[in-house]
């Protein structure tokens, strides 16, 4: 049995300024995100399992008296199927930041990130060829996608910016590293 009460998303976060005045802040955040898992997966599996489609092949119709290329007569439709036990994908994330007003009109900021995925959504052809034998399992079927929640991630990132402040405009630049 799915445990769905289990999927809680809590989510912190904290600021201080040091000087009590505004011009440096330090802020810390963290959180637990849940993620939709689209319809059209599970609406593709049942529309391209390869148990409710069936082909009718009608032999030289009279009304389509020569045939184009483009309808090509060998064309596999994939199979799409999901495992029984897809899940919400989950992100964990932490960030920090310092940002400091460095004169009245330019301001600074350092931001790190860091995120953790799991459970994501991915797809494999388990109908694929082999690297040893280089054919499929099964060679009547084309591909045969599996949607699982079995992929994962992780990302470190570090945000640079510079804003300076004008009468009408603000410019800023941000470089990010990772």
């Amino acid at each position: 049995a799915r445990e769905w009460w289990l999927d809680l998303a809590p989510r912190a976060g904290v600021a201080w300024t040091p000087d009590g005045g505004g011009r440096h802040t330090l802020r810390a955040a963290a959180g637990i995100f849940y993620h939709r898992i689209p319809s059209d997966i599970a609406l593709d599996a049942l529309r391209y399992s390869g148990r409710g489609v069936v082909d009718l092949v009608v032999d030289q119709p009279t009304f389509f008296p020569s045939v184009p290329p483009a309808f090509d007569a060998t064309a596999v439709l994939p199979t799409i199927r999901s495992t029984g036990s897809l899940r919400a994908p989950r992100t964990a994330a932490a960030t920090t930041s310092y940002e400091w007003q460095i004169t009245n009109t330019l301001f600074g900021s350092i931001i790190f990130t860091k995120q953790h995925g799991d459970r994501l959504l991915r797809s494999r052809n388990v109908n694929g060829t082999s690297p040893v034998t280089v054919e499929r399992p099964n060679l009547d079927l084309g591909p045969i996608l599996q949607f699982e929640s079995t992929g994962r991630s992780d990302t470190e990132q570090l945000r640079v910016t510079l804003r300076r402040v004008f009468t009408r405009f603000s410019l800023f630049g941000t470089y990010v590293f990772g």
